[in-house]
């Protein structure tokens, strides 16, 4: 009985002794495991909720991919304007810009005839601008700019632009003819003729068609 008693008192002052010796540490740590479960809890509780996804990052976090190729227009790709065939004169480097147009001429040779897309390569009576050359010439110098680069640089030249108009007039599918210059020229010409209103159609025997029409816009630095 004497072992047994001795026991149970040497099992009593172990038991207090650990309680008493407890160290503050081991209360944060069991407090920093609480609040980690009940953070991981709420974190599935909210995948469960959204169909077992978590929610997406905010609109103003930043996902970095970096083996995703660069998108275009973004910070990271070329802002170099596309040089093409004009030559830079800095003789004539920030001067004063001019556009102009030509009129077709009517006389055209070879055989009249239609594309796969109904569409005729000339016509007896071409299409032409509502209120002539000087109504055209107006609507561009209202319409376009000489590009910035083309001006710092001292580009001059002269861009084609082919396009069709259709029966109504309405005019569509407007592309650069030959090399394009480069430097902005080419594609402030196709913003202009993007713009364009309705033009009167060409004409066969009398009857409007589709035709393609040949515009020469001119880009020069007095």
């Amino acid at each position: 009985m004497l072992v047994a008693a001795a026991t149970s008192v040497c099992m009593l002052f172990a038991c207090n002794s650990n309680k008493d010796y407890k160290t503050d540490d081991d209360t944060v740590n069991a407090a920093s495991k609480q609040t980690a479960i009940s953070q991981q809890s709420n974190v599935d509780t909210a995948a469960m909720n959204n169909g077992g996804s978590t929610a997406p990052p905010p609109s103003d976090t930043a996902v970095i991919n970096p083996s995703a190729p660069a998108a275009a227009g973004s910070a990271t790709a070329s802002t170099t304007p596309a040089k093409g065939t004009a030559r830079p004169n800095m003789a004539k480097k920030g001067h004063k810009g001019q556009i102009r147009t030509a009129v077709r001429s009517a006389r055209m040779t070879g055989k009249m005839e239609e594309d796969k897309n109904g569409v005729y390569n000339y016509t007896e009576v071409l299409p032409a601008y509502p209120g002539g050359q000087n109504s055209l010439d107006q609507f561009v110098q209202n319409h376009i700019e000489y590009p910035q680069d083309a001006i710092d640089n001292g580009v001059e030249g002269t861009v084609t632009v082919t396009f069709a108009v259709d029966e109504n007039g309405k005019v569509y599918s407007p592309v650069v003819k030959g090399s394009r210059l480069g430097y902005g020229l080419d594609e402030e010409a196709m913003k202009v003729v993007n713009q364009m209103p309705k033009w009167t159609p060409g004409r066969i025997q009398g009857k409007n068609v589709k035709t393609y029409y040949d515009l020469p816009i001119t880009f020069t630095l007095l």
